[in-house]
């Protein structure tokens, strides 16, 4: 497949609802199915954001996403949903250090307190080429962080949904495909940076690393990951891994890389934690893994097409991820493809949401 085209994901859902043009709650005194104006009205705006985390020679990563909402927060979970875009595509390798607005919308003035929508597909570029990937989970329920965003009548607000795509690659038998599993948050947009003209679709905020606000954000919301201990031979692997940080982390995958070959690997062999890589290399460019594990929603280790999902650790929670009983496969390129030899040094990673990692190295045994 040389050109990119819309694709779709077989089981996730992409219907089309109408739009909600009244949040049903009788603090409004309207009803949720009203076609006419919106009582009170405000507009609210979406913009998207997203720092991706990319394997080697991936160029690119195209969502198709569907179904937008934002809820307010005095209805009922099943209530107060206004449909801000109905569908779209995104590049979302061309939003890093940048947002975008993807919609807009009249609402009900109130807080808004969550969002939603749908990935209804997924494209990923390698080498060149086009591959559609597997999303596990399309559907994406979103809080809105800070007490939620506030709109005015006759006034206008802004909500950053900040995107996690963790790219994860399947190499079968020397035959690559792809898994993208996307995490996400959100914040609102403070009003003393918010403009009226950033309300149209495509409006960007640009160099995001240098607003203030953000990067207050971005600290109060850092991950932290240590590997505190491992363990690895040629059918076993155990890696216990502590959120050190201040919010919830969503860890996705451990790769296994080979210590000689690992761009900063200090120390390997002596089977404990390491600095980790220098500042500012993209390990997962950098190095294919020796073998990975997905992990599932309830920290089981697969190889190949297991469960999945990712399992969620909570600040200064640790957890202990053990793979047994079964021969590690190789992940088939690399310096070591034929998987884990033992007395060899090698640097275990942990790969977390929004760019969370950490690191260790160790002998096999």
């Amino acid at each position: 497949m040389s050109s990119r085209k819309t694709v779709s994901i077989s089981g996730v859902a992409a219907a089309v609802l109408a739009v909600a043009l009244i949040a049903g709650s009788s603090a409004f005194g309207v009803n949720i199915f009203s076609t006419g104006p919106v009582a009170q009205a405000g507009t609210l705006a979406v913009q998207v954001t997203d720092p991706p985390s990319l394997p080697p020679n991936v160029t690119a990563v195209y969502i198709n996403y569907s179904d937008l909402q934002v809820h307010v927060a005095v209805a009922g979970s099943d209530s107060g949903w206004y449909t801000v875009s109905g569908s779209g595509e995104l590049n979302l390798t061309q939003l890093v250090n940048v947002s975008m607005t993807v919609g807009s919308a009249p609402v009900s003035s109130g807080v808004y307190n969550i969002l939603r929508f749908n990935i209804s597909g997924a494209q990923v570029t390698y080498d060149g080429r086009n591959y559609t990937a597997t999303v596990p989970s399309g559907t994406l329920t979103v809080p809105i962080t800070e007490g939620g965003v506030p709109v005015a009548a006759g006034g206008s607000s802004g909500v950053m949904v900040d995107i996690s795509t963790n790219v994860i690659p399947v190499d079968t038998n020397g035959t690559m495909s792809f898994i993208l599993v996307p995490a996400a948050r959100s914040v609102p947009i403070p009003q003393q940076v918010w403009h009226r003209s950033l309300e149209a679709k495509g409006q960007m905020m640009k160099d995001l690393g240098a607003a203030p606000w953000w990067a207050q954000y971005k600290g109060r919301t850092a991950g932290s990951l240590a590997i505190t201990a491992v363990q690895l031979s040629s059918d076993h692997l155990s890696v216990t891994v502590e959120n050190a940080g201040r919010a919830n982390v969503t860890l996705f995958t451990i790769s296994v890389f080979s210590g000689a070959g690992f761009p900063g690997a200090h120390g390997a062999g002596k089977g404990g934690p390491f600095s980790g890589p220098p500042a500012g290399l993209d390990v997962q460019r950098a190095a294919f893994p020796v073998a990975q594990f997905r992990i599932a929603q309830d920290g089981t280790l697969s190889q190949g097409m297991g469960p999945f999902g990712g399992y969620t650790l909570q600040p200064g929670q640790s957890f202990t991820f053990v793979f047994s009983g079964g021969q590690i496969a190789g992940f088939g390129r690399g310096p070591m493809s034929s998987g884990v030899v033992q007395g060899q040094p090698y640097v275990v990673g942990v790969l977390g949401s929004f760019g969370t990692h950490a690191y260790a190295d160790v002998t096999a045994s």
